[in-house]
């Protein structure tokens, strides 16, 4: 049974545009051209109302700096595997499409070729398979499994992965649209963070020490972190990458090799920059009375 089977009529036509900005660093060299950092189809996503603009800063407050707050919330949105059409149907999309078996009990997962992670590095089926074996049933890492009724994984090739369930699991395509089908629970970049897992580098608790930490568990995890807010460096599938995490503010910056574009081929986000200050509780309330905050919904009671 097929679902979430994209249809790209035309959207190899398009000619692709990008925002200035990231013009002028593929003019300077610092970056290459717009079809080459986009997937051979790119995931298409129709305005609400009206094709955008580019530029702009969105500005959010916080009354900390833990992970969790409204820009947390929002970009991890644009994250999934799969997402629900306007019909209410199953769509691909970081994910091209899904083939969910008969049986209930697998999930074919194809991946859109030419995807890649924010440093440039593809996106593949390796990245699936690392969420499971290394992370997800590796006894010795912690993480947010919302996958627990998958017991198999398969690489079948580079964008496509198979994931099995032991018993009929009729909800396991749903879950594609949730934060287990994002980074959390899905993918994680093998590329970078292989080098800190004792299966993968024998030196890994080398490596760990040399950075301070007492096992290639605790250098893993610190890496891994399921918000970019200890590792910056640390590669991902979002619209806006984290620059800057200190106690009193954090900086988004548009991802220049983001999946996404809109139905006029303008690769998203619109918006180049976000930031986001923290501020006590009084301050937050009278930043989104005053308008200031353009996003604001998690400690506005």
């Amino acid at each position: 049974m097929l679902v979430g089977a994209m249809c790209f009529v035309g959207a190899t036509a398009l000619a692709y545009n990008e925002a200035p900005m990231l013009r002028v660093e593929v003019a300077e060299g610092e970056l290459p051209p717009i079809e080459e950092r986009l997937p051979a189809q790119p995931s298409i996503l129709e305005p609400l109302e009206e094709v955008g603009q580019y530029g702009g800063v969105i500005q959010v407050f916080s009354l900390d700096n833990y992970a969790w707050q409204d820009l947390t919330e929002e970009t991890e949105r644009g994250t999934y595997l799969g997402r629900i059409g306007k019909d209410g149907t199953l769509e691909g999309d970081l994910a091209k499409g899904f083939e969910f078996a008969d049986d209930q009990m697998s999930l074919t997962i194809y991946l859109r070729e030419g995807t890649k992670w924010s440093d440039g590095h593809p996106f593949t089926a390796d990245d699936i398979v690392f969420m499971f074996e290394a992370m997800h049933w590796h006894p010795d890492v912690e993480t947010w499994n919302w996958l627990e009724m998958v017991t198999g994984v398969e690489k079948i090739d580079d964008y496509t992965v198979r994931l099995t369930t032991d018993t009929a699991c009729p909800v396991l395509p749903l879950k594609m649209v949730e934060p287990a089908g994002g980074d959390w629970c899905s993918f994680q970049p093998k590329h970078y963070l292989e080098k800190w897992h004792i299966d993968y580098n024998p030196k890994a608790n080398e490596l760990a020490q040399e950075e301070g930490f007492d096992s290639w568990v605790e250098a893993f995890s610190y890496h891994y972190f399921w918000e970019a807010i200890q590792d910056l460096n640390k590669p991902t599938m979002q619209a806006w990458i984290m620059t800057e995490s200190t106690s009193t503010h954090r900086v988004f910056v548009r991802n220049p090799y983001y999946w996404k574009v809109d139905t006029a081929g303008n690769q998203l986000p619109y918006i180049d920059k976000i930031v986001s200050n923290v501020v006590n509780r009084e301050v937050y309330q009278m930043k989104v009375i005053s308008g200031e905050a353009d996003v604001a919904f998690m400690n506005t009671s």
